[in-house]
């Protein structure tokens, strides 16, 4: 759950805690969302708006021509160490800071098509030229940039090449770049679902979807696009780069050449198509308060974003003639739901296609209406966290106001019903207090929503050395985020119940609910995957006394062990393996050899090999060993980590894919083609699943594989 900076928090919460009584019971029993927002509007001040101004000017959004400079200037220094891309970055964000039609504008440009043009991307190389000449570069050094064209057209196909209707040279020949409309109709209203699975609706679950009959390990049942998005500011998106630097922010393609916002260094796009599509859906309101946006946080900005594109006419049609008031209370929630395909659940009732006013077991896809009716349970949220979003959109709304309102958000723009027109009111200064009101309202609905229906969307990424053993997120899946593989039930139903409101009754809460006590304490701990210290035979955990203790199954032997004893050594073992870990990354890999071999004996006493410290110790044994370029020991002991991996992740995990890459690589580097292309295919295949046949270390298999066949 993203909440706004612990400034704004703090601020928020000494609001809250000056309430009186009075104020405090009376929010306390507000469930609707009009009169929530209404009471988070009356209690903001003057004072709160500036704050919020205060503290976002930590998040600088406008352009800054020093900042600029120095970004030039470290392109430079990469460029000269034939770091290309980081170079290209790095001009991009000079191309982001620099003030528009400047000479230092022209330079960022003409930089960046120079390490655009080393790594071969001519096309926007052109583009590139093309800007920093439009920018103004100086005529004195222009017959670089024509020269640098030159050679760019040699490298591209003479057929179909062509200057385009706004003058940018095009190589495919293609017509100018789309307009608004057209970047719409491009990323607009495209779902697609698959024959195998229908959408159902029940009073418990809203409207979900259910296997009609058996899936396939990745095969893709849903295809759809957001209805809005927010890029997450400082996500990892490599090297020193986040996605925001290398990711357009409409459409999310990626590239190196992005163009900015006009108005301020953070917004980029992919091109003019994305950058005008933007500015007229939301960012011309966003971009003055961009800074107030990412202190507020991501939620906040895409409950705003989600507003603006919906407009006036849409969010009046969506609320219906009663105004909505009481739809909200309603306990249902939408969710995306997959029974388990083997069972074919049939549900027990499909409904057929219903209109806005009831429950629908259509599938919307990118629809407004469809947003607008998930539920927002605003009586499952603490009093304090519904006060703080209430302030938080009022004061985000207050700023929007000095602006003035939303074109979608006011007479002669978006909204052409004459009906809505005579709901649109103004007082005596000119504030349209219902657009204010209703734009409000909206925005607290969707970030209500977005608590249990935003879904986040991360890259998974392989830094390429055998590390420890890490858990990482599931790829494509709808997953609320806490696994059985990784969490106990307890902490998992926990975690659930807190965010998404309700008790998960998937297959592994129920498989660990009937286990009793040892269910739901943890992953792999009371009584799994341990041996007993006297016939090493398994133990399992003690229920009938309480005692804490663990059993021998083997009837023969039947010793009781202290699992508080059994956990101190574990401990001792997770210790020593950190050790090992830091001296294998100070370059000491033959004292890290020796401690985990001497860790690992101690192990084995009482931890079977499917326990994920034994994957753990193998891994980093394996990466010692590779350091030291023993790679057929290396490769032994990650085929150990292979099974734990197994057995704690699944067969068909991602992280047992990534082990498996390492293991192709190890066999490959030692020298051993056999059992590189025996562990190569299934690598592939795990790969794939999770993350697509173009992953890169699909790639890399397909080429080491292409290079043994070769030889043998």
């Amino acid at each position: 759950m993203d909440l706004p900076c612990i400034e704004w928090q703090k601020r928020v919460q000494q609001k809250w805690n000056r309430l009186t009584p009075d104020q405090n019971q009376r929010f306390v029993s507000l469930l609707d969302i009009d009169e929530i927002f209404d009471f988070g509007l009356s209690q903001v001040s003057t004072e709160d708006t500036e704050f919020l101004s205060s503290i976002s000017n930590r998040h600088p959004i406008r352009k800054d021509p020093e900042q600029a400079t120095r970004c030039k200037e470290k392109g430079n220094a990469s460029f000269k160490a034939r770091d290309y891309t980081a170079a290209s970055l790095l001009y991009s964000q000079g191309v982001c800071h620099a003030s528009m039609s400047s000479e230092q504008l022209s330079l960022c440009y003409a930089n960046r098509s120079a390490a655009l043009f080393h790594l071969q991307l001519y096309k926007e190389c052109l583009d590139n030229i093309d800007m920093a000449l439009k920018h103004g570069y100086p005529g004195h050094l222009q017959h670089k940039l024509q020269s640098r064209r030159t050679q760019c057209l040699n490298h591209l196909p003479r057929q179909g090449a062509g200057v385009n209707d706004e003058g940018v040279f095009s190589g495919t020949g293609q017509a100018k770049l789309p307009d608004s409309r057209q970047h719409e109709n491009r990323n607009g209203p495209v779902s697609c679902l698959s024959p195998r699975v229908s959408v159902c609706f029940s009073p418990e679950k809203g409207r979900h979807l259910v296997a009609t009959e058996g899936i396939a390990a990745g095969e893709v049942i849903v295809t759809d696009c957001a209805y809005s998005c927010v890029l997450i500011p400082g996500m990892e998106g490599g090297g020193l780069f986040g996605t925001e630097e290398k990711i357009c922010h409409l459409c999310l393609r990626e590239g190196l050449s992005p163009l900015p916002c006009e108005g301020c260094c953070y917004a980029r796009y992919c091109s003019e198509g994305c950058r005008r599509a933007a500015w007229e859906w939301h960012h011309r309101w966003e971009c003055p308060i961009g800074a107030e946006l990412r202190a507020a946080g991501v939620m906040s900005q895409l409950a705003l974003r989600v507003g603006l594109k919906a407009g006036l006419e849409k969010v009046l049609k969506a609320r219906g003639p009663t105004g909505d008031k009481d739809s909200s209370n309603q306990p249902v929630r939408d969710e995306l739901c997959i029974n388990n395909a083997s069972s074919k659940t049939v549900p027990e009732k499909i409904l057929p296609e219903e209109d806005s006013d009831g429950p629908s077991a259509r599938y919307h896809g990118d629809c407004y209406l469809s947003i607008y009716h998930l539920q927002p349970h605003p009586g499952g949220h603490a009093p304090s966290l519904r006060y703080l979003w209430s302030i938080t959109v009022a004061t985000l709304c207050l700023q929007l106001s000095k602006t003035g309102p939303p074109t979608s958000w006011k007479r002669g723009g978006a909204c052409e019903n004459k009906e809505l027109h005579g709901q649109v009111q103004e007082d005596k200064s000119g504030v349209r207090i219902l657009e204010l009101s209703l734009l409000g309202s909206v925005v607290l609905r969707h970030l209500l929503q977005l608590q249990c229906n935003a879904q986040a969307v991360s890259r998974l990424r392989d830094t390429g050395e055998l590390s420890a053993v890490q858990s990482s997120q599931e790829e494509v899946l709808h997953c609320y985020g806490p696994h059985s593989s990784r969490m106990g039930l307890c902490e998992r139903r926990r975690l659930l119940q807190e965010q998404y409101l309700f008790l998960c009754n998937c297959p592994a809460c129920c498989r660990e609910q009937g286990e009793g006590p040892a269910g739901g304490v943890g992953v792999a701990t009371k009584g799994a995957h341990l041996l007993c210290g006297r016939c090493h035979g398994p133990v399992k955990q003690g229920s009938a006394d309480g005692r804490g203790l663990c059993v021998c199954t083997r009837s023969s032997c039947g010793l009781r062990l202290s699992y508080s004893e059994l956990d101190q050594k574990l401990q001792k073992v997770k210790v020593q393996l950190q050790q090992a870990v830091d001296l294998l990354e100070t370059d000491k890999p033959d004292q890290s050899v020796r401690l985990l071999q001497k860790t690992a004996s101690e192990a084995a006493v009482f931890l079977t090999e499917t326990h994920p410290v034994q994957g753990q110790l193998a891994d980093a044994l394996a990466r010692a060993y590779a350091t030291m370029g023993e790679w057929q020991m290396a490769a032994a002991q990650l085929e150990r980590s292979v099974v734990a991996i197994c057995s704690q992740y699944g067969e068909d995990s991602i992280e047992v894919g990534r082990q498996l890459f390492k293991l192709a690589q190890l066999h490959f580097n030692g020298g051993c083609p056999g059992p590189s292309l025996s562990v190569i295919p299934r690598a592939r295949r795990l790969l794939s699943l999770h993350s697509g046949p173009q992953c890169p270390e699909v790639q890399e298999l397909q080429a080491m594989e292409d290079c043994l066949q070769g030889a043998l």
